[in-house]
């Protein structure tokens, strides 16, 4: 199904970004060798890793601080197009209304007024009609995905956008003290190209793009 998506849509995917960015994927393409056997499932392993984020809502997820289990429901239409960063973890609400997370850019997130318009994922986002406001983060106050395969595909994208971090001179270690007076660094990398297509992966993932360009793997 991947392949017969893919071979239809020949400018589906973003061009080399950061060499350490790039390295980092590719060890993790080659690790999983055996079930990405072709070009083109790589090429939308690395999109995912650059731009994609995984879906929270219709998900469970644990939280420790008091051994509950809480289901995530969908935004309300006031809450839908809309992205914020919380404790380094990214969140998207969808225009329908799913909630999307990955790991952040910065701890965070982009301050719309305070600083130049981003690139990487905030910029992508940006770029594609999403507006930067207040919405629910989930996996950002000790919760975790219930999902044990989505909690571990979740910590290995979290892990790149620590790197992503690392590379634009924020430390992840400790307690980070930010001056909002001060320009944030810009991502290492540019934004996803808004004229690629959005790329939906069934229920599980989403890739930011032009959604008038839909692309359902």
């Amino acid at each position: 199904m991947v392949n017969e998506v893919v071979s239809r849509r020949d400018k589906m995917f973003s061009e080399y970004t950061h060499p350490e960015l790039e390295g980092f994927i590719q060890n993790v393409i080659d690790r999983y060798k055996n079930e990405l056997p072709d070009l083109k499932s790589q090429k939308i392993v690395r999109e995912l890793f650059l731009y994609g984020f995984i879906r929270a809502s219709g998900q469970e997820f644990f939280w420790n601080r008091n051994n509950q289990v809480i289901p995530i429901p969908r935004e309300t239409e006031g809450g839908l197009g809309l992205f914020f960063t919380n404790n380094g973890i990214l969140a998207l609400s969808d225009f329908d209304g799913e909630i999307y997370i990955r790991g952040g850019e910065s701890r965070l997130g982009y301050f719309p007024g305070l600083e130049e318009k981003p690139q990487g994922i905030e910029g992508t986002l940006l770029n594609s009609g999403y507006r930067s406001k207040n919405i629910y983060v989930p996996h950002s106050n000790g919760d975790v995905f219930v999902d044990e395969q989505r909690e571990k595909l979740f910590q290995a994208i979290n892990y790149f956008s620590r790197n992503v971090r690392n590379l634009r001179g924020e430390s992840t270690s400790g307690v980070t003290i930010q001056d909002l007076s001060e320009p944030t660094p810009s991502a290492p990398y540019k934004s996803r190209n808004p004229n690629l297509p959005r790329i939906m992966m069934g229920d599980a993932f989403l890739i930011p793009g032009n959604k008038e360009r839909t692309v359902r793997i």
